[in-house]
């Protein structure tokens, strides 16, 4: 009997420290996180329902508010969460990152972020006013009828009234030899996905705070993609009603346009490309790049070479459109280079939009 009752009060000691520790680390990511919220308060409100500890490397923040300054409605989000490989980061992250004590693996998703397009998007007049030139042409417009640019309103005439965001962003760590490896998925239902990867070596130990800037990273390999889920099909028939031609019509009325538009600029673009813009922009296309620099390329490398031409060919670039190659090994790459005349005076002549 006595030595049940130690064993009862030993499962109870134990579980009153795991308990309690688990508690105080629960306390500790929760500061963490109020306390970047309240660092975001001048740009957007942030709320959450509910914050989710697992001790095994991962958190999560469920059923979230985004509302950034001068937007007139929230965005809500179903949950964002971080994940790492070393569940004691979360303990200190900002203090673990300053001294460059990394885990070897990091990632953060942001799943189900729904945008209105109307009532969640940027106006004009704030566009205009962070300096952007809202004149500027718009090439997926281009040959659209009287449109010029696809704003808020114009995307809801084509149907694309509200899209739901998922984001995927990780990062494979090893500060000890120098290597980061980063991969990003960001997807819009409805609209189109981006896919991409970037590997990046640096000066061993340097990926901290202090050091950052002296880290000398060095493009090793570089991947992106783009995947149709929508848009061009939406906008080809929208297009095709304003111009009153069937959309296949508008399609090549669009890519003369394009062509016309880059000739007008001082950029003589070859046809391979051009065949490869009008393939990349069709339903269901699969637009991929591709960069693995032969030793790497950093600001060194780059300062030491002499023409673009010498540049590109450095980068080792890849292009693939719906999984085939593009043969781009002869594209004379400096003739595409626009005209800063010609480009003044097309975006002085075009009309502005409101």
């Amino acid at each position: 009997m006595r030595a049940i009752k130690f064993l009862f009060n030993l499962v109870l000691l134990v579980a009153l420290v795991a308990g309690g520790a688990y508690g105080y680390y629960w306390y500790q990511v929760k500061t963490f996180v109020d306390q970047k919220i309240v660092e975001l308060s001048p740009f957007a409100q942030v709320t959450y329902d509910q914050l989710i500890v697992d001790p095994r490397g991962e958190i999560r923040l469920e059923k979230l508010t985004f509302t950034p300054r001068d937007i007139p409605t929230s965005m809500p989000i179903r949950s964002i969460g971080f994940k790492s490989s070393d569940p004691m980061f979360f303990f200190d992250p900002a203090g673990r990152a300053d001294r460059g004590e990394w885990p070897s693996f990091l990632a953060l998703s942001v799943n189900n972020l729904t945008v209105d397009i109307n009532n969640n998007l940027v106006p004009a007049s704030a566009i205009s006013e962070a300096g952007v030139d809202y004149q500027a042409v718009d090439l997926n417009a281009l040959a659209c009828g009287d449109v010029r640019r696809f704003t808020p309103s114009v995307m809801q005439e084509m149907g694309i009234r509200s899209t739901d965001i998922n984001i995927v962003l990780s990062a494979d760590i090893d500060n000890a030899l120098g290597g980061l490896e980063m991969t990003l998925d960001f997807d819009m239902s409805g609209i189109g996905q981006v896919q991409a990867s970037v590997d990046l070596a640096y000066a061993a130990g340097y990926l901290k705070s202090g050091t950052a800037m002296a880290a000398n990273p060095r493009l090793t390999y570089l991947t992106s993609v783009y995947q149709y889920l929508g848009f061009y099909s939406k906008r080809d028939t929208y297009c095709s009603e304003k111009t009153g031609v069937a959309p296949e019509e508008y399609r090549q009325f669009h890519v003369d346009a394009v062509a016309d538009y880059l000739k007008r600029i001082g950029m003589n673009v070859p046809p391979v490309l051009m065949q490869a813009y009008q393939d990349g922009t069709d339903k269901g296309s699969r637009f991929e790049v591709t960069m693995r620099p032969i030793g790497g390329l950093g600001t060194e490398v780059i300062m030491g070479l002499g023409a673009p031409d010498e540049v590109i060919d450095r980068l080792g670039l890849k292009l693939l459109v719906n999984t085939r190659p593009i043969d781009i090994s002869n594209v004379d790459w400096t003739a595409m280079v626009p005209n800063p005349e010609n480009m003044l005076t097309e975006i002085q002549g075009a009309p502005k939009v409101d």
